[in-house]
């Protein structure tokens, strides 16, 4: 009889050691921890439902994916997520935010009533999103949702941002709209019955950018980014500022592999107001620039660069490009060419003058 008590101690020990080493084997490839070590979180099993619970702030991962949360009860059987309060998915370079989330880990369909997400360029927000995944992948779903905002400032109240009705979103692939309203500020611009723009990297996208200046007048400055390959691709501007007039001009980059890479930008004008607004010197109507650069290394130890900066006026890139004007004002146009030996070197340049108002020594 003695023995009995220490065989029934034994057997329970032993179911207990069980119990942990199959609940171990069934929450293997889902992790599920604090989010700040430092703050006490709750976390407890029900094993009768098979369901995890964690509060004070929740770590999850599982198969590449994270989600942190205030709150989460999730499935061990069919990874399926309730997270509520700051909620945060991330795969990748893909980043959903909402404060009440429906979460597949498996399938990554998602169920959200509010979410912000994307990366840059182009970030969205809205209500009702639903996520019709193909893939195990985020990237390679399709998200819908409704009263959606799309921008590409990175900020929480974003300047300039379209809303529409419906928007549907493919990671990496698409973004498309339906009856959106692009908003300066508060300020409704422009209507869009129907809006897309890839964003793949190197998607082919239309941009404008709407604005005011003393100097310009209202103004919107649109660009055509284009990409046929890795050897060419650029961008063409079409530029309406009201009281100056229309600039047009195409950018292009170039990459012939040894034999050098670099770009070729134009740009033209037809300025109602010329006016350089620093210099005491002529300026015309027509006003335009020009700038090439070069860099090749075709054989070993030999560089050739070149730069050639042409503008028909002092201040067409102050008045236009103020950007480039406060990196470079009085840029230089050259021809260098270099050969390194062990023991010695050979460097030859030329510095033509192609603006003659632009001294050159």
């Amino acid at each position: 009889m003695t023995r009995l008590p220490i065989i029934v101690a034994a057997a329970i020990f032993s179911f207990a050691i069980c119990l942990s080493v199959s609940a171990q084997q069934t929450n293997s490839d889902i992790i599920i921890e604090a989010l700040d070590t430092n703050n006490p979180v709750s976390l407890w099993l029900d094993g009768k439902r098979d369901i995890s619970y964690g509060t004070n702030g929740v770590y999850i991962r599982f198969n590449g994916t994270v989600l942190t949360a205030d709150f989460v009860m999730v499935s061990n059987a069919t990874k399926v997520a309730r997270a509520d309060g700051h909620v945060r998915i991330q795969q990748g370079d893909q980043v959903m935010i909402g404060e009440h989330v429906l979460y597949d880990f498996i399938t990554h369909d998602m169920v959200s009533d509010q979410f912000r997400g994307g990366k840059a360029p182009v970030y969205m927000e809205g209500k009702g999103l639903h996520g019709n995944i193909v893939s195990n992948k985020m990237e390679l779903g399709t998200y819908n949702a409704t009263n959606a905002l799309i921008t590409t400032d990175d900020v929480q109240n974003p300047a300039i941002k379209i809303r529409a009705r419906r928007m549907e979103i493919t990671p990496n692939v698409k973004v498309r709209a339906w009856d959106g309203v692009l908003y300066y500020g508060e300020v409704p611009v422009f209507y869009f019955p129907y809006f897309a723009r890839n964003l793949g990297p190197n998607a082919n996208n239309f941009d404008v950018v709407p604005g005011y200046r003393s100097a310009y007048g209202p103004f919107a400055l649109g660009t055509y980014t284009w990409y046929l390959n890795d050897e060419l691709n650029g961008k063409l501007h079409l530029d309406y500022r009201q009281r100056r007039g229309i600039g047009v001009g195409p950018d292009f980059n170039y990459n012939l592999g040894r034999w050098g890479d670099g770009q070729l930008k134009y740009y033209y004008t037809h300025d109602d107001e010329p006016s350089t607004n620093f210099v005491n010197a002529p300026v015309f109507n027509n006003r335009q620039r020009l700038d090439f650069t070069y860099l090749a290394n075709p054989y070993t130890n030999v560089e050739v660069r070149s730069r050639v900066e042409y503008q028909s006026d002092p201040g067409v890139v102050r008045d236009f490009f103020e950007g480039e004007f406060r990196q470079d004002p009085q840029p230089n146009t050259f021809v260098e060419a270099d050969k390194l030996w062990p023991n010695f070197s050979l460097d030859v340049l030329a510095q033509p003058r192609v603006d003659n108002w632009l001294e050159t020594v």
